[in-house]
């Protein structure tokens, strides 16, 4: 099969449509032969883009290029490059992840009679805010009714693109098993707390910091950059240690030395429409976790985690788990057994089937 993928980030960006396909289909399927289009883009490379990585043999980067600043002439220069991009690519399916700047692409794949898929994985307008809202919901709206296909990551999302769409799955994101099986624990200062991830707006950083505030004999780690750095910097506490971007090994390693693992989300629209990577993550590492009550994480995990949405519940989650050694065995234990069925290749393979099925029609 040969599958053309745009707008989901660049190949090598930690974005999460970049890091879900590469899962789903690149890393288990080398037969399929795969067209990645990076887009153009305003905004500076993360940190991991800049750490050279082996292109797999089957996937061919159409690259792009650092675009105006300008948003109106950003979308303008993202429509023509994905539209020449898929011109030049023959496909038997095209996947996309963003709707913003591909009006035209889909346009001509519709023309051509190739399958469109929508991997629908984020409410894209609830990054937004006013107009650039409202104009961000009209174009996901319209590439729900396009889309021969709908993929969906969450039940939020799932409910949403049935209301424009009759051929709507979900199918949620995952972690390899069996690569989280194999650790080297980095040598931490105990007891810890752990977060592993982009320290983007919807992370609660502020009550993770003030909780560490309360607690000064925990040491908080937090494994990632974003914007949300300068508020921990800010702060200055002597118990929080940023580490800044770290490879995906080492942040690995990190996350399976914390005796608690959090994801701190703050409950919105948006983050309740997320499947977070990071729990399964955690999961599979056996980590006894606590997270923000949001609605998907309520949906997947059950009471297989503790619920935290304030200082005062976070608090008392993480000493529940530090001081009760039988509770952090059952969350532990309770973790491995969920997380079973989130590993990426059994979701791989239900995912090529959703696409094959479209194709065959």
């Amino acid at each position: 099969m040969r599958i053309l993928v745009f707008n989901a980030g660049r190949y090598l960006s930690p974005e999460g449509g970049a890091v879900r396909f590469k899962n789903l289909v690149v890393q288990n399927n080398p037969e399929h032969e795969i067209f990645w289009v990076d887009p153009v883009y305003s905004r500076s490379t993360y940190s991991s883009e800049a750490v050279e990585r082996e292109i797999p043999h089957n996937v061919h980067l159409i690259k792009g290029f650092k675009s105006s600043s300008n948003p109106l002439i950003e979308l303008w220069q993202r429509e023509k490059h994905f539209l020449k991009a898929v011109k030049t690519a023959s496909c038997d399916v095209a996947v996309f992840y963003n709707s913003w700047g591909t009006y035209l692409a889909r346009r001509w794949l519709k023309k051509n009679k190739i399958p469109l898929v929508f991997d629908y994985i984020d409410l894209m307008h609830a990054f937004r805010k006013g107009l650039q809202s409202k104009v961000a919901r009209w174009s996901v709206v319209q590439a729900l009714k396009q889309a021969d296909l709908v993929i969906t990551t969450a039940q939020a999302l799932f409910e949403d693109a049935k209301q424009f769409n009759k051929n709507v799955c979900l199918i949620t994101n995952g972690v390899n098993i069996d690569y989280f099986a194999e650790t080297r624990p980095k040598p931490l200062k105990h007891p810890s707390v752990g977060f592993v991830g982009s320290l983007g707006e919807w992370v609660d950083l502020a009550s993770l910091l003030e909780t560490a505030r309360r607690e000064p004999k925990i040491t908080f780690y937090l494994v990632g950059d974003g914007p949300g750095h300068r508020l921990v910097e800010e702060a200055a506490l002597p118990n929080v240690v940023l580490t800044g971007f770290v490879p995906y090994a080492e942040a690995k390693n990190y996350a399976a030395s914390f005796d608690v693992c959090v994801v701190p989300f703050k409950k919105s629209e948006l983050t309740d429409a997320v499947s977070p990577i990071k729990m399964f993550e955690y999961w599979a590492l056996g980590k006894p976790v606590i997270a923000a009550p949001t609605r998907e994480i309520k949906r997947l995990a059950g009471k297989a985690v503790i619920y935290a949405s304030t200082p005062d519940e976070l608090q008392g989650g993480i000493k529940r788990i530090l001081e009760d050694k039988e509770l952090a065995q059952l969350l532990s234990n309770e973790a491995r057994k969920i997380v079973l069925n989130y590993d990426w290749r059994a979701l791989g393979k239900e995912y090529l089937q959703a696409i094959e099925t479209v194709i065959s029609k």
